[in-house]
């Protein structure tokens, strides 16, 4: 047959040729090789062929045989495909025995075998292949002959591969059977019945490459075809494969394009490319036919037909194409996504397509149904076509697939296939089970058709195939027709999420992520059925929760998730029904997720990430809805409640370094215990979490909520936390996540809802402060200035908005810079501005700083010169935001200089002062204060810019504006005074100082000084505006007032912080300001010691600062040959700067070190500045004295007049009237710090003398210290007896005229007689602080004849004898009394004479010479001299001189006393019991036998408070202050006695005296004037004058201990006198000390009452036994009879008694409280009626009460009086009450007589 039917081909090629037979030209007739000698061809033959004699004929005849012979071979040996496995040459060796049997082919490397029995019917059906198309007969349908050449194509036999081709491809060579080949081919291909029953088993025909490329090239040739101009003059018919069925061209290339499509879905990179170039040519025939169209006038079919081929060359591509927005992808393959979007090629998507990488694959297929679904709508019938190919392979890997997933219990097989399409089946081939990876490339390319098939379920437009009419094609085709529907492809799919292997959920989920829009409210109705099972399972406790269910929930939710962008479109969001499936969803999954079994699983991370996502994309949807359409589906507290839940597993870090993670993360548990999958699962959460929170926020964060009860509370959403969110998104190096901080960001900002905290935490993350272009800041300006570039919702203020601009407009990153400039250049436009900003873009973009720093600060100026009225509100901003932006320290950009530079402009326009008023308006005060806080930021860092600012602000001299920030610093100053404060404010003065009025500042500040100013301004909090700046203002007070400083508010006054201002001051010229020098080197040097170290410093920095400025003026005078040198001066200055500690006096030091330092200073200040200023001393010392006269502050006032002594001008009267009336309003004050002024007053007269005074000035000076020599105050009595003895050299006594000049300027007004010098001076005597300087001046005046101004008395030598007889008796002893008693004597002596005192006179000239034989001697005729008629007088003094504390001049005196006492005419009573005080006060010494022996002398006391009582206060340290006579018409006070012994009678009627006489003393020098009445501002702390201790002093804890321990007992109690000072032992013994109490007692008592006789009193026997000054419940003793009737009996002896508790530390302290520290008007004083007052003598020679108690002793009684001490005494802790130890003393057994 073979033979035969070559013989037919070689017979029509001769016939057609018109050539004869020929014979071979080899002779070799075993070989069927010819060669050249027989060629043929078998293209089709022309119709004309057939019109020869019998060649029709001939071709009916050998026609149907060829037919029948392919029919046959091709059933037999046609369907023997190369790719089954049955021709696998293993397969085939396996499956038979002989191996002879087998033929084996080569396919080029691929081996195949076959039985050699069918090699005869191969090669038979191979000859007929290449018959055709020529022998073609009527009766092979061309379709059935097409079909047996494309399965020969794939033959196992690869000659028949080469003949089949060769045959298709003649037979598409002719243009009459091209478009049948080109249909028939392609139907073979990729039509649904082909693809389901044609190929083996999993493996598609198309599979093959050489069928591929065959097709491939047939496409090329009929593209040619078609694209060749076409002959019109002879068109031939055309030959349909159905009869009378014509083919379009459109109907083959929708067929083609079809197949293309379906080629691009294969997972095999070069069935891909044959695609892509099939697509290619496809666009060239569109192209042609479209020109067809065109010409007739038919529709444009462009749009359409080459929809496919510009997706894959970047055209028209649909949003986010390369964009995996659910974490579909891998990490890696993402990463690959990634590269690819952005990379900018045109043809990327064909290259993708193309792309040999294994990511590249999978990306392709992520993108594929976006890119199909392209076409559902511009080509429906390419897609339906498409649509049947996906069907028919799914189906036909459904069994396999199924079986291999676990849901079908069959085993997998193979897809069937016939022959023929009219066959029956073929050979099944049972598939052999294959392990899950060897079968991956087909669950891949199943998957991908899945998809696409998905993607493509809402088409249902499709070409109609040709139904089979077997059952089991009818069962196929049911089952095809079901995956057309959503529904039923749905329903096979579904369950497969319940599949053991993650590959198949994985696969299905991925699939039904590529439905249709129009199908997504199925498969949530679908999907509502599984999760409501799944929920329902969940809440049944008694079913236990399995794997198997966990999987299919979270892959369930995976499909919600990856479906639930579809809740964006308008057309779900119209349906209320998808809606509430959705809701539904979201819901019962929230519950399930907040179940506390779940909530901290780990194994449902990835569900909580796809819930994240849902809510993510349905709360998106829900926001374009609107907030009120929004709000009726998701209730804003339904929103927040997710935003928590949400947040819980969010787990970035935020920008406070606070962790954001709250929920089950890996944190959570051991890292080491989770797996790689739960690590990554948690990754993956995080970002999941962050879009879900991005899409809440907005819902949530202005959310206002009232929650139903405590357990629904929910806290809402803070700023800080929001910000942190956000920021710690768009710092993520997830692309993902930073693209949800960044709509977090937006939906937060567009929203109507304006939220104050919002918008200041967004600017203030705006300002870009790095140059990393991921940072947060950069990313948040982007945003924002899209919002206000793309809203019309404006929750930015101009100032805001202009200050954010500014400030990224000087930033490095370029990209900032241009934003920055959009945003100005809107803004500008917005506000009506007219100047373009347009000519600084290129500027503004340029990459040099040189460049774009200028145009910045032009950009500024426009802006400020066209919106000035907003200067003072950008000022705020900037000054807010720069500290807040900038100091932070994670700031990288040193961005202040370019900041403060563009504010110049701005400050210019700023006017501090209202209209027509001369306040400071509102917004200048915070324009001040913004101001002042950026100087006190900055001005050290960057004080050029500063300074120009505050250049800025003081330009206009018509504003006043450097007069009203001077004022207004001054205020706030005062008002604060701390030092931070001060110091800045003298920043802003020193830039002032650099302007045009800084020389005009400098003066004003200096008139400010005066001394009234130097008083502190009232403490208040300072004035700061509180409207809506308030948080402002809170953060400027911590930077005005640090909080290390909150507490050091300096009380300072006007003139001082005027001083404090001027320390930075440096004018040019500054030497020309002579006039303001003497005042400010005042109060610089009376500043040096302030109590404040902060102004002390401040002071001696301005003093060289002055120094420096003024100095180099010395170089500009006319006579700087005569001045030294400028190194000479420098070295001065630089001496007293090194020399400081030495020449600047300190706050505790006394005058002694002051005076030094002070004159040092003075010297030195002056030699530098005398030669340019010559008045300087005297002026500087005018200035001083009239600050000493006038300042209120002591401290100021003490240091000027240290200075005016140093300075030593001349005084003018007026001057000396100033200082007299100043000490007459505070001479002999009680307060310790007037005293010390007062004296600083007098030492300064006393200084006057020492200069070159007027001599009219020495009268005035002179009465002044006569009027303060009666002081009561001690060192100021001191002080005077310096100024007296002064006096006394200056003055002359002796000289008549002198004494005439005095006695003309006696006060008019002077009160008391004229001035007794020596009586007013004898009362220092009494005091060893003052004995030496008294005794010294009575010396002086001593040798003064005339007793005018001395003594006018008869008594003025005995008065001086008195005094000095004690010291000759230490004199004769041998002592030193460190004065001159020799020469005094010898003066009394000569006063003696002239006073015709003999005795005085001979005796003490005698002590003079030593010719005295003994000191008794000397004693008895000095009491000799004195006691006849100044018996009485002299024991007054020497009683006097008791008080003073010298040890031996108290032995001295006792000694003169004793002797005096002796004799009989010195026994005159004495005026009151308590001058006997010092003497008794010796008592507790060891000078109490000495102070007994005198009192042991007769004696007579005339008056006096009660026995008791005087002997009581004296032995406690009191004195009288008050000496009226004793009957009861005067109060009598006790106060403590000094420890001199300093004591003053009628203080208060003396220091009237002294200050009427003061006073009088100033009528003299300002007649018809009063002094001003200045009172000292009230001092926390005085370091100018020493505190003496006090009495009784608490501070001394051995003095308070000694007091306390002897509190416990009264006879111990009086050995204690609480002096600390006390130079007297004592240190007695109890025993001792009683018995002289006891003594002494016996003796007053005998004195008491005394008249100059020597009779006594005596006590009757109804006396009561309650004696006057027994404590109350003290039993009176039983006294002997032959014991003295005293009423001082059992003072001191205390008999057993019952025992008393024992009082504690306290309560001892309250009785010292309560009786020693109380004042004068305490109820110690008599006429509280506790004491019994007698006078003596009365007319019955009986002691009479004056008046007594509560109730009056009766006759006889033996009770005690209620005031001497019942238990009903008001006053319990009396003096007299003090409890005793409870013990029992001996009763004395000697009784003195």
């Amino acid at each position: 047959m073979m033979i035969a039917v070559k013989a037919i081909l070689y017979t029509l090629t001769a016939i057609e040729k018109d050539s004869p037979p020929s014979w071979p030209t080899s002779s070799d007739f075993s070989s069927y090789n010819y060669g050249n000698d027989y060629l043929f061809t078998a293209t089709f033959l022309p119709d004309l062929f057939y019109a020869k004699p019998d060649m029709q004929d001939f071709h009916d005849r050998y026609g149907p045989v060829i037919s029948r012979i392919a029919n046959i071979c091709g059933a037999s040996v046609g369907s023997m495909f190369v790719f089954e496995e049955r021709f696998n040459e293993q397969a085939i060796y396996a499956s038979m025995d002989d191996r002879d049997q087998i033929t084996t082919r080569m396919h080029g490397e691929y081996t195949v075998g076959f039985r050699r029995d069918l090699v005869p019917q191969i090669d038979l059906l191979r000859t007929v292949f290449e018959s055709w198309p020529r022998c073609l007969h009527a009766s092979m349908p061309l379709a059935d002959m097409l079909d047996f050449l494309i399965r020969g194509v794939i033959h196992v036999d690869p000659a028949m591969s080469q003949v089949a081709s060769a045959a298709l491809k003649r037979t598409a060579q002719d243009s009459r059977h091209s478009k049948a080949v080109m249909s028939r081919f392609t139907k073979f291909l990729f039509s649904a019945e082909h693809v389901q029953k044609e190929g083996a088993g999993t493996h598609l025909v198309v599979e093959n490459s050489t069928i591929l490329l065959l097709w491939e090239s047939v496409v090329k040739e009929w593209s040619k075809t078609v694209t060749t101009k076409p002959n019109d003059d002879h068109p031939e018919p055309e030959v349909y494969l159905e009869q009378g069925v014509p083919i379009s061209v459109q109907a083959v290339v929708d067929s083609i394009e079809a197949g293309a499509l379906f080629l691009l879905t294969y997972n095999q990179r070069r069935i891909r490319f044959v695609g892509i170039r099939i697509l290619k040519l496809l666009g060239r025939v569109n192209q042609t036919l479209d020109g067809k169209d065109a010409n007739e006038d038919g529709p444009d079919r462009s749009s359409t037909l080459a929809w496919a081929l510009n997706l894959l060359q970047g055209k028209d591509l649909p949003e986010d194409f390369l964009v995996d927005n659910d974490n579909a992808l891998d990490s890696r393959t993402r990463d690959r996504l990634a590269w690819w979007r952005e990379n900018t090629a045109k043809d990327k998507i064909q290259r993708l397509a193309e792309g040999s990488d294994e990511r590249d694959q999978r990306i392709w297929a992520f993108v594929l149904p976006a890119f199909i679904r392209v076409g559902l709508e511009q080509q429906p019938i390419v897609i339906g076509l498409f649509k049947d190919a996906l069907s028919s392979a799914v189906q036909r890997f459904q069994p396999l697939i199924a079986s291999l997933a676990g849901v079908s219990k069959s085993a997998p097989v193979t897809a069937m296939r016939s022959a023929v399409p009219y066959r029956g089946l073929g050979n099944r081939e049972v598939h052999r089970e294959r392990s899950l990876e060897d079968h991956k490339p087909i669950i891949g390319q199943w998957q991908t058709w899945l998809s696409m098939l998905c993607a493509t379920a809402a088409v249902e437009t499709r070409v109609p195939f040709v139904r089979e009419h077997t059952r089991a094609h009818s069962e196929l085709q049911s089952l095809r027709e079901r995956l057309y529907s959503p529904k039923g492809l749905f329903r096979l799919v579904v369950p497969y999420l319940m599949s053991d292997h993650g590959i198949f959920r994985t696969a299905v989920v991925i699939a039904l992520s590529c439905i249709h829009q129009s199908a997504y409210k199925s498969l949530l109705d679908d999907l509502q059925g599984i999760t409501r099972h799944i929920y329902d399972d969940t809440k049944n406790k008694s079913i236990a929760r399995n794997s198997s269910q966990d999987r299919l929930h979270t892959a369930v939710a995976h499909v919600y998730q990856l479906t639930s962008h579809f809740a964006k479109e308008p057309k779900v969001l119209d349906d209320p029904v998808a809606l509430n499936l959705l809701l539904g969803f979201v819901k019962e999954t929230t519950a399930f997720l907040r179940r506390p079994k779940v909530r901290h699983d780990l194994e449902f991370q990835r569900l909580r990430r796809f819930f994240c996502g849902v809510v993510e994309n349905l709360c998106d949807g829900l926001a374009s809805m609107g907030e009120e359409n929004a709000a009726r589906w998701l209730s804003p507290y339904q929103r927040l409640s997710l935003y928590r839940l949400c947040e819980e597993w969010y787990t970035f870090n935020g920008g406070s370094g606070r962790s954001l993670r709250r929920g089950p993360t890996i944190d959570s548990v051991d890292r080491t215990q989770a797996s790689y999958g739960q690590l990554t699962d948690t990754e993956l959460l995080s970002s999941a979490a962050a879009g879900a929170l991005a899409a809440l926020c907005r819902g949530a964060f202005f959310t206002d909520m009232n929650a139903s009860s405590p357990a629904d509370f929910l806290e809402p959403i803070s700023v800080e936390q929001v910000v942190d969110h956000i920021t710690s998104m768009l710092t993520s190096n997830d692309r993902r996540v930073m693209e949800s901080g960044s709509k977090a960001l937006r939906s937060l900002l567009i929203d109507q809802r304006k939220h104050e905290g919002l918008i200041n935490a967004t600017l203030r993350s705006s300002y870009v402060t790095s140059t990393d272009d991921r940072s947060s800041p950069a990313k948040f300006f982007e945003v924002l200035v899209n919002v206000i570039m793309n809203h019309t919702i404006r929750h930015f203020s101009f100032e805001q908005i202009v200050c954010l601009g500014l400030s990224n407009l000087c930033q490095p990153r370029v990209e900032t810079r241009r934003l920055a400039f959009n945003l100005l250049e809107r803004l500008h436009s917005d506000f009506n501005g007219t100047t373009s900003l347009g000519p600084f873009e290129s500027a503004v973009g340029s990459l040099a700083a040189s460049v774009y720093l200028p145009a910045q600060r032009r950009v500024s100026q426009i802006l400020a010169g066209e919106h000035s009225n907003m200067s003072g509100p950008l000022l705020n901003e900037c000054s807010l935001r720069l500290p807040q932006v900038y100091d932070d320290p994670s700031s990288q950009l040193a961005i202040h200089p370019h900041v403060l530079r563009f504010l110049e402009p701005w400050v210019s326009n700023i006017h501090l002062m209202k209209q027509n008023d001369a306040e400071i308006a509102w917004e200048g005060q915070r324009a001040l204060y913004n101001l002042l806080s950026l100087t006190i930021r900055y001005g050290d860092l960057y004080p050029d810019q500063i300074q120009a600012i505050w250049e800025k602000l003081t330009s206009h001299p018509s504003t006043r504006n450097d007069t009203l920030t001077v004022k207004f610093l001054i205020e706030q100053a005062a008002k604060r005074g701390n030092p931070t404060f001060i110091t800045s404010a003298r920043r802003v003065i020193a830039c002032l100082s650099r302007t045009s009025t800084g020389r005009l500042m400098f003066k004003e500040l200096c008139e400010l000084i005066e001394p009234e100013s130097m008083l502190p301004m009232q403490e208040r909090n300072p004035s700061l505006p509180n409207l809506h700046d308030a948080g402002f203002i809170a953060e400027l007070e911590s930077v005005f007032t640090p909080e290390n400083e909150s507490r050091e508010r300096q009380p300072l006054g006007t003139g001082q912080l005027a001083l404090l201002f001027m320390g930075d001051i440096a004018l040019e010229r500054g030497w020309e300001v002579g006039a303001q020098l003497p005042v400010l080197l005042h109060t610089i040097c009376v500043h040096l010691d302030h109590q404040s170290p902060y102004v002390q410093d401040q002071a001696k920095n301005l003093l060289f600062q002055t120094l420096r400025s003024l100095t180099p003026g010395i170089e500009d005078s006319p006579i700087k040959t005569f001045l030294p040198s400028r190194p000479e001066v420098k070295a001065t200055i630089d001496t007293l700067a090194r020399d400081s500690r030495m020449i600047f006096w300190k706050p505790d030091e006394g005058g002694e070190q002051v005076g030094p330092k002070m004159e040092r200073l003075c010297k030195d200040v002056l030699s530098l500045l005398i030669p340019l200023y010559p008045q300087l001393r005297q002026d500087w010392g005018d200035l001083a004295l009239d600050w000493g006269s006038t300042c209120p502050i002591r401290s100021i006032a003490f240091r000027s007049l240290q200075l005016f002594r140093v300075l030593g001008p001349q005084i003018s009267r007026t001057q000396l009237a100033t200082l007299i009336g100043r000490i007459s309003n505070i001479i002999s004050e009680s307060d310790r710090n007037v005293q010390a002024f007062s004296r600083e007053i007098i030492v300064t007269f006393a200084s006057i003398l020492k200069t070159d005074i007027d001599p009219s000035l020495l009268p005035p000076l002179f009465w002044c210290a006569c009027a303060c020599l009666s002081t009561n105050m001690e060192l100021e009595f001191l002080t005077v007896l310096s100024l007296v003895d002064n006096l006394l050299q200056r003055l002359d006594l002796n000289d008549n005229a002198t004494l005439d000049s005095l006695l003309a300027h006696r006060p008019p007004q002077w009160s008391g007689e004229n001035p007794n010098l020596q009586s007013m001076i004898i009362v220092g005597l009494r005091s060893s602080v003052t004995f030496k300087a008294s005794y010294t001046l009575l010396a002086k005046l001593a040798k003064v004849t005339d007793a005018w101004l001395v003594d006018g008395s008869d008594n003025r030598v005995k008065e001086l004898f008195t005094l000095i007889l004690p010291f000759c008796l230490h004199t004769k002893d041998g002592e030193d009394t460190q004065v001159d008693v020799i020469g005094f004597a010898n003066d009394i002596g000569h006063l003696a004479e002239r006073a015709k005192c003999s005795n005085i006179a001979r005796l003490v000239k005698s002590f003079a010479k030593g010719i005295v034989r003994t000191r008794e001697d000397l004693l008895r005729q000095g009491v000799a001299c004195i006691r006849d008629d100044f018996g009485p007088q002299a024991v007054n003094i020497l009683l006097g001189l008791m008080c003073n504390s010298e040890r031996w001049l108290k032995i001295k005196t006792m000694e003169v006393l004793k002797v005096l006492f002796q004799q009989p005419r010195a026994r005159i009573p004495l005026a009151s019991s308590e001058l006997l005080n010092p003497l008794l006060r010796l008592l507790n010494t060891d000078l109490a036998p000495q102070a007994l022996e005198v009192l042991d002398e007769p004696l007579a006391i005339a008056a006096g408070p009660s026995p008791a009582h005087a002997f009581r206060m004296s032995m406690a340290g009191m004195d009288i202050a008050q000496e009226d006579s004793f009957d009861g018409s005067s109060q009598q006070y006790y106060i403590p006695a000094s420890d001199s012994g300093w004591i003053i009678s009628n203080k208060e009627e003396r220091a009237e005296i002294c200050r009427t006489n003061a006073l009088a003393v100033f009528d003299t020098c300002r007649p018809n004037n009063r002094p001003s009445v200045i009172n000292f501002e009230p001092e926390t702390r005085s370091h100018l004058a020493a505190t003496d201790t006090a009495y009784f002093s608490l501070d001394d804890p051995a003095s308070l201990g000694d007091l306390v321990s002897t509190l416990n007992d009264l006879n111990n109690f009086f050995q204690a006198d609480g002096t600390t000072h006390a130079p007297l032992q004592r240190s007695r013994s109890i025993r001792d000390t009683q018995a002289a109490h006891n003594r002494a007692a016996e003796i007053l008592s005998r004195s008491f009452g005394r008249t100059g006789g020597n009779s006594r009193p005596t006590i009757s026997g109804d006396e009561p036994r309650s004696i006057e000054g027994i404590p109350t419940g003290y039993p009176v003793p039983l006294v002997e009879q032959d014991q003295p009737p005293t009423p001082f009996i059992g003072l001191f002896s205390v008999t057993a008694s019952q025992p008393q508790p024992q009082p504690n530390e306290q309560d001892i302290m309250e009785n010292l409280n309560q009786n020693f520290l109380r004042g004068v008007d305490s109820n110690d004083s008599h006429e509280s009626g506790r004491e019994l007052r007698y006078r003596y003598p009365s007319s019955s020679g009986t002691r009479l009460p004056l008046r007594s108690g509560n109730r009056a002793p009766s006759n006889g009684s033996n009770t005690q009086d209620v005031d001497s001490g019942s238990e009903t005494d008001e006053d319990p802790y009396a003096l007299d009450r003090i409890p005793t130890r409870p013990r029992t003393l001996r009763k004395p057994t000697k009784q003195y007589t």
